[in-house]
């Protein structure tokens, strides 16, 4: 597996391309400033296909990306149900999430490090990341960015700088 950002798209974002002109392939390496790698799941490929002709030019654009495995292969789920089940435990594989669904939206925005994206006015959209996405940074930075040693100088130097002001 590449160290590529991975985008998992969904039917209602190959829908949205596919009416606002979007062309993925060409659009979402410029806006993310670099290469890509362009994912579905055969949940929403089946998804797609079991809604006809209407939706029959957003499964042959979802058709153009990669199929991450899934666990639904014998009894598929709702494309949603199968992208929240890919980011579930932490979003292991760094997935970036493209859909115009919104509650699918709203149970991304719950994890932290899952970023968003979007189509409004037939222009990309990245999501401002989540409450918990910011939460977690946080505490990245406090607890994992300085270094064990440097957390003893600073404490040192707090309760130094409390004695001279004594």
């Amino acid at each position: 597996s590449s160290d590529l950002p991975r985008v998992l798209l969904d039917g209602t974002f190959c829908q949205a391309a596919l009416r606002g002109r979007v062309q993925l392939k060409e659009q979402l390496p410029g806006y993310l400033r670099g290469e890509v790698e362009l994912c579905t799941t055969g949940c929403v490929l089946k998804e797609l296909a079991s809604l006809g002709k209407e939706l029959y030019g957003a499964r042959v654009i979802a058709q153009r990306f990669q199929v991450r495995h899934c666990f639904h292969v014998k009894s598929p789920v709702a494309g949603s149900a199968c992208l929240l089940s890919l980011i579930a435990g932490g979003n292991p594989h760094k997935y970036f999430v493209a859909t115009q669904d919104q509650d699918l939206a709203a149970k991304v925005r719950k994890k932290a490090g899952v970023p968003l994206l979007f189509i409004i006015q037939n222009t990309i959209v990245l999501d401002k990341p989540s409450p918990k996405s910011l939460a977690f940074v946080q505490a990245m930075q406090t607890s994992q960015l300085v270094p064990k040693q440097q957390k003893k100088n600073i404490e040192l130097l707090k309760e130094t700088q409390e004695i001279g002001r004594a």
